[in-house]
């Protein structure tokens, strides 16, 4: 039950009664004073909270007048996509024991779903509760967490504070919160979103890839955010490794919570949801266009895990990038004043640029070529066979004429390497058998 004082339940009356502001918020209605209780409040008083009430957006109003839960604090890790999240998601996995021992709780933690250790974090149910403003849910799931320190990870809570800022707002405003968000320089960010979205989302054509900014655009997302929330509360952190604490992300996590890393800490893999290098995207964007692993998730998993694997091993360099250097230029241009904006909140330095500019080494990509595509099957089938044969049969049934002719070159080259491996190895058995006799 969520309890207000008296003067709380004045603010919000008045609030209602002269605005009629705060009317969806009518579950609460029972605390509201009925408008005959505006009669008795003496001028000066009935001044005093036109005032705060001009002041204050109504949500924020609601925010200062709740009776806050003071003995959890709440840290809100929401991301944001393409920032390490996956890889400070599996940090906090292998590392509950240590968190548990300095205080923190990281609850129910889904597993490891695709390779290299990524995941959905632990609040992704959470994102449906504020959309429906589910509040029981949230305080059952709370309050069975005995810590005093609770970490809550999910970049869909990027998305939720994004479309629906004033209910993240309400969602969490009797809670002493601290919101994370690591952000990363845009073109970087746009590059990185657009290869997720062909690994895992089926994405085909990406030649309008700028018109990718809109819905990860975190300058509009968290400055439209402090009209709801005190920036104070809101942890804004650079994603990249020369404003990491240590040079090292899992340090600089762990320094937001007023933790430091320690000899028995367990560090993630290396390589924790990587990118696809541009030669796997393409040759991904072949099954994406037929929809591979639509019905089935785990072969899509298998099929992304062993590109991941390929594009570890065999790096382009210099990488083949999918945003030319025009449209990065183009993008920082159109958010250079907004940029500023942001800066003067968040960081204290309004004189410098957000990120470090680094000269790119631009590489123009000449397509995916029959050599490629058959280094990219040998390789699924030296570590996969199983799928390596579920690729092909695919091929047969399902892709798109220009495509299957592609593989389907490649594989019948495999299938004379193959034979020719076989035949070699005969003759040396017959070789051998001879020596014998």
């Amino acid at each position: 039950m969520i309890k207000f004082n008296n003067i709380s339940i004045k603010l919000l009356a008045i609030a209602s009664y002269h605005t009629q502001i705060l009317n969806q918020f009518g579950k609460f209605s029972l605390f509201f004073l009925s408008p005959h209780s505006y009669a008795k409040l003496s001028k000066s008083t009935i001044n005093k909270i036109k005032n705060i009430v001009n002041k204050y957006h109504p949500i924020k109003l609601y925010y200062l007048c709740l009776k806050p839960v003071k003995n959890q604090k709440i840290y809100v890790h929401i991301g944001m996509p393409k920032t390490g999240s996956s890889a400070i998601q599996a940090f906090l996995a292998l590392n509950k024991k240590y968190l548990k021992n300095n205080g923190f709780s990281y609850p129910n933690h889904t597993g490891f779903k695709q390779a290299f250790q990524t995941s959905a974090g632990n609040a992704a149910e959470i994102s449906a509760w504020i959309k429906n403003e589910n509040f029981e849910m949230f305080e059952r799931f709370i309050t069975k967490v005995r810590s005093k320190n609770v970490i809550l990870s999910s970049e869909i809570l990027f998305a939720s504070l994004r479309d629906y800022p004033e209910k993240f707002a309400l969602f969490f405003s009797k809670y002493d919160i601290k919101i994370i968000c690591y952000i990363r320089e845009m073109g970087d960010l746009v590059e990185s979103v657009v290869n997720q979205r062909i690994k895992n989302h089926n994405l085909v054509d990406y030649s309008n890839i700028e018109n990718n900014i809109a819905g990860i655009n975190y300058y509009h997302c968290l400055l439209n955010a402090i009209r709801y929330i005190d920036s104070k509360n809101i942890i804004i952190k650079k994603y990249q490794k020369e404003s990491f604490y240590q040079g090292n992300i899992y340090a600089d996590f762990m320094k937001i919570l007023g933790l430091e890393l320690s000899a028995n800490i367990n560090l993630p893999e290396k390589n924790v949801n990587p990118s696809l290098n541009r030669d796997a995207l393409e040759f991904r964007i072949i099954f994406n266009k037929v929809l591979f692993g639509k019905n089935n998730i785990q072969l899509k998993y298998r099929l992304n895990s062993e590109l991941a694997h390929y594009s570890v091993e065999n790096q382009i360099k210099p990488i083949c990038l999918l945003l030319s250097s025009e449209k990065r230029t183009k993008i920082k241009s159109n958010n250079r004043e907004i940029e500023k904006k942001f800066i003067e909140i968040f960081f204290s330095n309004s004189d410098e640029d957000l990120f470090i500019n680094k000269p790119l080494n631009f590489k123009h990509y000449k397509g995916l070529t029959h050599k490629t595509i058959l280094q990219i099957l040998i390789f699924i089938k030296t570590h996969d066979q199983e799928l390596f044969y579920i690729l092909i049969k695919f091929c047969q049934d399902s892709l798109l004429i220009d495509d299957r002719k592609k593989l389907e070159k490649a594989i019948e080259s495999i299938n004379d390497m193959s034979q020719h491996t076989q035949i070699s190895a005969t003759k040396q058995m017959k070789s051998n058998n001879k020596e014998k006799s």
